[in-house]
């Protein structure tokens, strides 16, 4: 008798997050949030990204250095991954990602607690790293998925974004583009102006020196909620102290 057997395919993954950053500047009663990644993807449509603050609002998104929309979803927003199209391979192709929005907290009282958890990703995150930018005048301490310490410096570097911007330019017919070229037309369409530079798209970055910086990571972070816990207070009669030197007050790190 010829029997037939029946195999189910078992799922395999279609994206991984390489490296992730999340940035998030605590100002008062606001927050400016900045994530960025670079991932490996085959067919990978949407990213989730989960565990945004309720008043999250002011969505800047890039995709490959292209400004597109997210999509809502009743868990958070799904980024659009198959933007400025691919590298031509049938494998994985390298994909960026540049996320920013603005959120309104509590504002800061005298002391208490705040919390700031970077946003939830529907795929494995080799490794990810969190800075977080706060008031100078307060005393902080952390508790939660990162532990209790700062960082010095990150253990790896940044991620780095990828770039499939065209330009357009009218040339004979059977011309043939070489890629230095249309690196330099990438380049001469981004530096002809704000009104260039606002067709393309905004590009939010945080300002330098806007508080005290504190640097977390992570490594293989897969489907996790995760905790950051901030406690806050004046600084200490003790800590005021430890800042006093011979030549005079010395401004606080």
């Amino acid at each position: 008798a010829l029997t037939v057997l029946r195999h189910r395919a078992i799922e395999t993954l279609e994206a991984a997050v390489d490296r992730a950053h999340y940035r998030v500047l605590q100002v008062e009663s606001h927050a400016m949030h900045l994530l960025t990644l670079t991932l490996q993807t085959t067919n990978l449509q949407y990213l989730a990204v989960r565990g945004l603050p309720a008043s999250a609002a002011s969505f800047v998104l890039l995709v490959n250095s292209i400004p597109t929309k997210p999509v809502e979803s009743s868990e958070g927003i799904r980024v659009p991954l198959l933007v400025g199209g691919g590298d031509g391979g049938d494998g994985a192709q390298r994909t960026s990602v540049e996320l920013s929005y603005l959120s309104r907290n509590p504002p800061l009282g005298h002391n208490g607690t705040a919390l700031l958890p970077p946003p939830q990703l529907s795929v494995p995150v080799s490794a990810l790293s969190v800075e977080l930018i706060l008031p100078r005048q307060y005393e902080y301490n952390f508790s939660g998925s990162f532990g209790n310490q700062s960082l010095a410096q990150l253990d790896y570097a940044l991620p780095k974004m990828v770039d499939r911007r065209t330009a357009k330019k009218v040339v004979r017919q059977a011309h043939r583009f070489s890629e230095a070229e249309d690196a330099r037309e990438v380049e001469a369409t981004a530096e002809e102006g704000p009104g260039r530079q606002a067709a393309g798209g905004i590009k939010v970055s945080i300002p330098k020196n806007a508080g005290r910086s504190f640097l977390f990571q992570r490594l293989l972070v897969v489907d996790e909620e995760l905790v950051l816990r901030v406690n806050y207070a004046p600084p200490s009669q003790q800590q005021r102290q430890t800042s006093w030197s011979y030549g005079g007050w010395r401004r606080r790190a």
